[in-house]
């Protein structure tokens, strides 16, 4: 449907303005993503760092679906409109290396496209010249951002990057996993918006929910094009470098954000089999919401939770390719809504990272039952040996007696190649054991 609406709007001379109430702004740039976990100057996240994105905000219905035309290629790229809470539409490419941004996104005039049915489309220029990312910022009291007491203000303070000047945009906004909680203005010139100038923005009182770990990021865009031909509207181009990092504040309950524990298969397993099941492993539970990024899936992956919340599972609906190595990022640092968090809305920090090497070959679904050896003794403990299909979890389990029911899984583990080894106090020998393979 994209491709037959991009050729008309080609055909079509724009001869009409959008109405004022159509677009509030629209963006175009290139950035890169950082982190700040301490008091240290941000670092530059290790996978995929780089950012081509394009926004278009507060869209009515008469202007969407909205596409950008590139420059040199003439290439057009659809923007989406994902439900946000508010009506924006954008695209974003993360990119490995700044060759590749550069060459994929290249200098020149970027031109918005937006509809206007039924009268003709209209379209916008937005200049994006050559140019380098600004100094990333750092937060200057970020130990004082651990422990907020959120029934006061709280002023964030950030060092001044060299060069900042006033027609510059630092953007700042809190993330929880339900969604955004407190946000300055993304729209040059707006009263709340911050200038590059800046360096710090007021939380007022009461905004931060209290006992909470949530997510800052904290942006600063150098513009280098505007345009403010559209009424009420302003668009701009820029080079941007956005740091997020934790902010916690005081009360009772738990507020220890959640982490990733451990991947089935392990990180750094080979020949994983292509229709393993891809497991993340939380270290409690999880509220069941999830944002996450793939780069190398060729075909639909579903999610899903366990059903005590503490493991994400991705299968595909065919066998992941063979000999590839997918890339999955949960609550990836570009995307600003952080489904992920736990059950008291703890946000788990951008983006923990799985790598799965895929072989050959596959588990298939009938799942032979494992062999056990019979305890081992030494010292005051058993060892006890398992045996059956590689890239499965193993479980032990200890009854009084035997028979169907009594029985209570004392460990599990994974293995990957088909062997999973238990120990247990020479003292719970009393009883017997058995072995489960988990699908």
């Amino acid at each position: 449907m994209f491709g037959r609406l991009s050729i008309a709007l080609c055909l079509i001379s724009s001869g009409f303005t959008a109405l004022a109430a159509d677009v509030s702004t629209f963006y175009v740039g290139k950035g890169q993503l950082l982190f700040q976990r301490s008091t240290n100057i941000p670092s530059q996240y290790p996978s995929l760092p780089f950012l081509f994105r394009a926004q278009a905000f507060d869209l009515s219905n008469s202007a969407s679906p909205v596409s950008l035309e590139l420059p040199v290629t003439h290439l057009r790229i659809a923007l989406f409109d994902p439900s946000y809470p508010w009506p924006m539409w954008h695209f974003d490419d993360r990119i490995a290396s700044i060759s590749s941004l550069n060459n994929n996104y290249r200098s020149g005039t970027y031109n918005f496209w937006f509809n206007q049915w039924p009268r003709p489309p209209t379209n916008f220029d937005l200049n994006f010249p050559s140019d380098t990312f600004p100094p990333p910022l750092r937060v200057s009291n970020f130990s004082e951002a651990q422990s907020i007491d959120s029934s006061n203000d709280f002023t964030l303070t950030w060092d001044g990057p060299a060069g900042a000047r006033a027609m510059d945009l630092i953007t700042f906004s809190v993330e929880s996993s339900t969604g955004t909680v407190f946000s300055t203005s993304s729209i040059l010139g707006r009263g709340n918006a911050l200038s590059g100038m800046e360096t710090s923005v007021l939380i007022p009182a009461n905004t931060l929910p209290r006992a909470r770990t949530l997510v800052g990021l904290l942006t600063y865009t150098r513009v280098v094009g505007t345009n403010y031909s559209h009424s009420d509207a302003a668009g701009y181009s820029g080079w941007f470098s956005q740091t997020d990092f934790p902010i916690r504040t005081l009360g009772s309950g738990d507020s220890e954000p959640p982490v990733v524990v451990s991947t089935e298969p392990p990180q750094g397993a080979a020949n994983i089999p292509q229709d393993a099941p891809l497991r993340f492993i939380f270290n409690k539970p999880m509220r069941g919401g999830s944002t996450y990024m793939s780069v190398g899936f060729t075909n639909w992956v579903s999610s899903s939770f366990s059903a005590d919340k503490r493991v994400f599972t991705l299968t595909g609906t065919n066998l992941w390719k063979a000999n590839s190595a997918p890339l999955v990022l949960l609550n990836p640092a570009h995307h600003s809504f952080f489904y992920f968090g736990d059950l008291n809305g703890n946000v788990l920090l951008p983006e923990p990272m799985g790598i799965f090497n895929i072989g050959t070959g596959t588990l298939g679904t009938n799942i032979p039952a494992p062999l056990i050896d019979p305890p081992a003794t030494a010292g005051t403990n058993l060892t006890i040996a398992v045996h059956g299909q590689s890239f499965r979890r193993y479980g032990l389990e200890r009854g009084s007696k035997l028979g169907t029911a009594g029985w209570t899984e004392v460990q599990s583990t994974y293995s990957t190649n088909g062997t999973a080894r238990f120990i247990e106090p020479a003292s719970a020998s009393n009883g017997f054991y058995r072995a489960t393979i988990r699908p």
